[in-house]
């Protein structure tokens, strides 16, 4: 069974400033977006978790998916930053005697 292109298909639930940044990046996109649930921020404050939703169009899930997950995966890493080596800790203003 094929599916229609623009049947919606929730592509993320989060918290609201996390589903606005991904709504801003579709839309730079020129994806359509619309973010669902916001109003619940209202009544019931942080109580509801991935209460906020962000549908899109099926036929624009691909495209979506490269944007929003490289690789094709989750990314849930931060990037790792290697310690600098070639200045030395800093010393602090005082000794302890």
């Amino acid at each position: 069974m094929a599916h229609d292109p623009q049947e919606l298909v929730k592509i993320f639930a989060g918290p609201l400033v996390e589903v606005e940044l991904r709504h801003a990046a579709l839309s730079d996109a020129g994806i359509d977006s619309k973010v669902v649930g916001n109003e619940l921020t209202a009544s019931f404050g942080s109580a509801l978790t991935d209460s906020i939703e962000l549908w899109i169009r099926a036929g624009d899930l691909p495209e979506a998916e490269d944007l929003l997950l490289p690789g094709g995966k989750p990314h849930r890493e931060h990037a790792k930053f290697p310690h600098p080596t070639d200045d030395p800790k800093p010393t602090p203003p005082y000794t302890l005697k």
